[in-house]
């Protein structure tokens, strides 16, 4: 509702509205706008000028809050301005201001720093802190490195950890290389090494065999083998070896046989030995022949080669019946017999 009321220099009109319990809704009651300020300047209650309030206790004095102090929504905060000096506002990590604060994010000034002004900047720690950096440093000047703090990675052209080098001698040459391997080249003479070499030391043939010779009228060439210090004799494909010249020189050379071919047949009989030497049949032997005389025999047999005799004055091997001689050699045909008259002269042989 509209009331007309008269003011200075005209009429102007009051609003109204109805009003609420205890009085009901016959009442009317005006509708009221807010203004503020001293004696020069009213400013109406806004958004852009807010109605100042300070609390104040009863006696008129500052009110006292204990305790904590809760807000609704946000509210910002400002720094105090007094004449021409701006009183910073602390933030803290703690309620002593102590501590810092960590920030996390960007830090930008935005309208710059002015001349004189200073910033303060702790130092990062790597328990708390991390930097990243994007896109290319560049450094100017020199850069003293700690050994036991800093590293420095070196990569190649191509961004892969091989650092393509080429090598120049002191007039300016290019030192080469021949694969993997650098060229090393010995100028003049007069170059002393110190070589460590094993305790055996092997040479090992080329194509053709391995010549070794001594010296003349110097001390001869010892060779020796590898078991017991006899020397293998090996052909390939392992047909006999031939040896010529001598072989036994003073008596001191030992021959190690580590294979003996054993024969593949062997050969055996009985004879009737003659008051007369008597040669056995002919058989070829590898090892040689065993001879016995026959269990029966009572008078002895001998042994022996082919101007063999018996009797007081035999040149032979006697035999008792029973008894055996063996004997080395290629043929049966080598060994002669004899007997005494009246004797059964049984002799058995086997050979191989």
């Amino acid at each position: 509702m509209s009331i007309l009321v008269n003011v200075h220099g005209g009429t102007a009109y009051v609003e109204t509205d109805f009003g609420t319990s205890p009085l009901g809704a016959t009442a009317h009651l005006p509708l009221n706008k807010l203004v503020w300020g001293d004696d020069s300047i009213s400013n109406r209650v806004n958004e852009t000028t807010p109605l100042p309030v300070q609390i104040m206790a009863v006696t008129g004095e500052s009110l006292v809050v204990s305790g904590s102090l809760g807000a609704s929504g946000s509210f910002g905060i400002e720094n105090t301005i007094t004449g021409s000096t701006l009183h910073y506002l602390a933030v803290a990590g703690s309620t002593d201001g102590a501590t810092p604060v960590g920030v996390t994010g960007t830090v930008s000034v935005a309208n710059g720093l002015t001349t004189g002004s200073t910033v303060s900047i702790r130092a990062l720690s790597s328990a708390t802190d991390s930097v990243t950096v994007t896109g290319g440093v560049s450094i100017l000047g020199s850069l003293d490195l700690n050994s036991g703090t800093d590293s420095v990675s070196v990569f190649g052209w191509d961004g892969n950890r091989y650092v393509n080098t080429t090598l120049y001698g002191g007039d300016g040459t290019t030192i080469g290389n021949s694969g993997d391997a650098l060229n090393v080249n010995l100028v003049n003479a007069g170059v002393t090494f110190s070589v460590n070499i094993g305790a055996t030391v092997g040479v090992v043939n080329g194509d053709s065999g391995l010549v070794v010779q001594g010296l003349s009228g110097g001390e001869p060439i010892t060779v020796k083998g590898r078991n017991g210090e006899a020397v293998e004799v090996v052909n390939s494909p392992g047909s006999a070896v031939g040896v010529t010249g001598d072989f036994f020189v003073d008596g001191t050379q030992v021959t190690k046989i580590s294979e003996i071919t054993r024969p593949s047949t062997i050969i055996s009989g009985y004879t009737l030995a003659a008051v007369t030497a008597t040669v056995l049949p002919s058989n070829s032997l590898k090892t040689g022949i065993t001879v016995k005389a026959s269990s029966v025999n009572t008078d002895l047999i001998y042994v022996g080669n082919s101007g063999l005799t018996g009797g007081v004055t035999a040149n032979g091997y006697p035999l008792q019946g029973g008894e055996s001689v063996f004997i080395e050699c290629n043929n049966s045909n080598l060994v002669y017999v004899v007997g005494t008259t009246g004797d059964t002269r049984g002799v058995h042989y086997i050979g191989s």
